[in-house]
């Protein structure tokens, strides 16, 4: 894992230029200059969402309807709490043929709701899925950048995995710090920048569906904490499918509960109930053959000082402390048990 060669990418030709033109119309572009790319490839969105706001419904179908063909929204709020009302408002919007709603009625986790929208894509035929969450705000053409340097990608012999995008602070419209250890942080595949990483975060990122019949789907088992890197890390060390993100491919997102001035720079702040997760996936991490030394490294190093920092400085300061210690405990008593659907092959 750690032994991944650096390498640069270069062609005459890009179609990243072509500006804010629409997904079909960049495929039937290209198809007609190289008869390499099927225009007919289908994207499905799976969005996760988690006690929303109707109105907030309004604005992802406007963000995401015209860059995909089918939208998946997968509800893990818990049944007491649903908002009835989401179901008559997606039954109002005029696309409502491309929009499935599965309430589960429970909150199972990111990964369970990202591999049942994986299993609802694959039957309606996709080629790829785009995953998100409630708070990502996509620009127009998010979903065509994506899938141009995929494409343009695979054209040039590269094994790719996942093609994540470039996350911006909300409020202060600033680059995030990248997450992952950098492999190589300029790549160019005619006009599309890119940087090669170890790992990219799920929203909003672009991976075929036929790698979750060879890979497997998430790890329902993690919950929330670490299930993009822990695929992305899989998919490495089983198929060795890399993962990138696309530089002018842009979201506007948000980090935990926001941000905390710490010295000169800003913190994300991880909810209390996240903190559990963080510690016990941590140290269930640490133990698979898959995971890389950086991250263990610099992962411990975050989480000595988190056990000091959060129950001193962080509301509310008993809780956190109580999700650590119980995060510590339960990552080393319990065991790691890898669970992720039986996701049908995707043929092509």
């Amino acid at each position: 894992m750690e032994n991944r060669n650096r390498w640069k990418i270069s062609v005459e030709t890009g179609i990243f230029s072509m500006g804010r033109q629409r997904r079909h119309e960049v495929l039937e572009i290209y198809d007609k200059r190289n008869n390499s790319w099927d225009k007919e490839m289908k994207i499905g969105a799976v969005i996760v969402l988690f006690r929303i706001k109707p109105t907030e419904i309004h604005n992802l179908v406007e963000k995401f309807i015209h860059q995909v063909d089918m939208l998946c929204f997968i509800d893990n709020t818990p049944y007491c709490s649903i908002d009835n009302t989401i179901r008559g408002i997606i039954d109002g919007i005029p696309e409502k043929a491309k929009i499935k709603y599965i309430p589960i009625m429970e909150n199972k986790g990111i990964a369970f709701a990202q591999n049942t929208g994986i299993g609802v894509l694959t039957s309606e035929n996709c080629d790829f899925a785009i995953f998100s969450d409630q708070d990502s705000i996509p620009e127009e053409d998010t979903v065509s950048k994506l899938l141009a340097a995929y494409l343009k990608l695979e054209d040039r012999g590269v094994n790719v995995g996942v093609v994540g995008t470039t996350p911006y602070n909300k409020i202060s419209r600033m680059p995030y710090p990248v997450k992952s250890k950098v492999i190589n942080a300029n790549l160019e595949v005619g006009d599309i920048r890119l940087m090669e990483t170890y790992s990219v975060i799920s929203s909003i990122s672009l991976i075929r569906l036929k790698h979750f019949g060879t890979i497997g789907g998430f790890d329902n088992s993690l919950f929330i904490d670490g299930v993009d890197h822990e695929w992305c890390w899989r998919a490495w060390h089983q198929q060795k499918l890399r993962s990138f993100m696309a530089k002018d491919a842009v979201i506007y997102h948000y980090f935990g509960e926001g941000d905390k001035s710490v010295g000169n720079r800003q913190v994300s702040i991880a909810s209390s109930f996240r903190l559990y997760y963080q510690y016990r996936n941590y140290l269930w991490l640490i133990k698979s053959g898959c995971t890389p030394e950086y991250w263990k490294k610099k992962n411990g190093i975050k989480y000595l000082v988190k056990l000091i920092y959060y129950p001193l400085f962080v509301s509310p300061r008993w809780s956190n402390l109580k999700n650590i210690c119980r995060g510590i405990i339960d990552g080393i008593t319990k065991k790691h048990n890898q669970e992720w659907h039986n996701i049908p092959i995707k043929k092509g």
